[in-house]
């Protein structure tokens, strides 16, 4: 039995280190990629003020904490501190899944936020900028639908930094709203299948600490009061 809750309790530490370790990854390779990518810069303006960023970073970091507070809970032996555990984890997981549907169900007011922003470039130089690069990147002319005078402009800006990668003459146009949408959801589906994974290792977590707090530490404590001759406490 001690050698079962052994396991038990270094199978749990080892899967938060893992989902720890997971969360540090995430937000490095999004902090890395921006600046580095071409057009990452771009689009972080374009979004970087939006709210549908900060819960992605706040469950990463709440995840993260709670993983590093069960790693020194479990090693406690307490049967209160476990449990506490496994709550915790669990109001975790649930935002965790909330999140995760309103990902997708939100998407149309992410998309209103970034024309709502693109919409600055009209009277802000900064993001007009913003704005032209992402035209000629996704060769489209104008968030929505381009007006004539809209074309005219996209088919003559040659200012870009970008335009020796894409030919502003081939700009199209169409708006760029499809293109974008598109490259939303696209890394909406990437950090949709980040966050299964770990909510999966974060449900084997519950359950293995639920089988830690429920059936080996009180079978420890009546071994122990046994061995005492003392009445086993809950």
């Amino acid at each position: 039995m001690a050698l079962n809750g052994k396991c038990l309790r270094w199978v749990i530490i080892i899967i938060n280190i893992l989902i720890v370790i997971a969360a540090v990854i995430a937000c490095a390779v999004v902090y890395t990629r921006i600046g580095k990518t071409s057009g990452t810069t771009e689009y972080y303006k374009l979004f970087k003020d939006s709210t549908a960023l900060y819960p992605f970073f706040a469950i990463l970091a709440v995840c993260a904490a709670v993983c590093i507070i069960g790693v020194f809970l479990i090693c406690c032996e307490n049967r209160c501190w476990a449990i506490f555990y496994v709550v915790c984890l669990f109001l975790v997981l649930i935002v965790e899944i909330i999140i995760l549907i309103c990902m997708f169900l939100l998407t149309n007011v992410v998309m209103d936020f970034a024309e709502t922003k693109w919409n600055k470039g009209v009277t802000d130089k900064g993001m007009e900028n913003v704005t032209r690069n992402i035209e000629i990147l996704l060769e489209c002319c104008s968030f929505n639908q381009p007006t004539v005078s809209e074309t005219v402009r996209c088919l003559a800006d040659t200012s870009s930094p970008y335009n020796k990668e894409t030919d502003v003459a081939k700009a199209s146009t169409t708006g760029c709203y499809d293109a974008i949408k598109g490259k939303v959801k696209k890394n909406m589906y990437g950090l949709a299948a980040a966050a299964i994974v770990i909510i999966v290792f974060e449900l084997a977590l519950i359950v293995i600490s639920c089988m830690y707090a429920c059936c080996y530490i009180n079978k420890k404590v009546a071994a122990d009061a046994d061995i005492t001759g003392q009445t086993p406490q809950p």
